[in-house]
Order: C-alpha cells, then structure tokens, then sequence
C-alpha cells in the first residue's frame, strides 16, 4: 500500500489530520489545547501509527517517517 493511501485511510478526520501534521513540531501538552484530543488518546494514535510505519520514535518522542512535500517534518 502506497504512503498516501495509508494516510487517507488513517487520517480520517480533521483532528487526526491536525495531530499527524504536527507531530514532531509541538510536544503532547501542546497538542492536546491544538487538537481538542485527550493525551491518552493522542498516545494511542502514536503508538498505532508507528505499528504501521508511519511514524518514528526517538527515545519517548514520535517524528513522522517521512517528509511533506514543502520538506518540513
């Protein structure tokens, strides 16, 4: 399966597209006030998106595996 069919599957709603964008970028207080997610949930969605390979983990933080196209994380 194509990266962006994944994505287009997993990144069903505005929410979860807003947390996969900023993943990376703000660490998971900021993201909770961002995306209106709890933290377990925004947990569990990390911990799901790096089973399928879509996100990497660096110590206790998540990055995305890949790029955007503009070459931001």
């Amino acid at each position: 399966m194509k990266l962006s069919e994944l994505l287009s599957k997993e990144l069903t709603d505005a929410s979860k597209k807003k947390l996969y964008e900023l993943t990376g970028s703000a660490d998971r207080k900021e993201l909770v006030q961002l995306t209106k997610m709890s933290a377990g949930t925004i947990s569990g969605l990390w911990q799901r998106w790096y089973s399928m390979g879509i996100l990497t983990k660096r110590g206790k933080f998540y990055y995305k595996m890949f790029k955007d196209e503009d070459g931001s994380p």
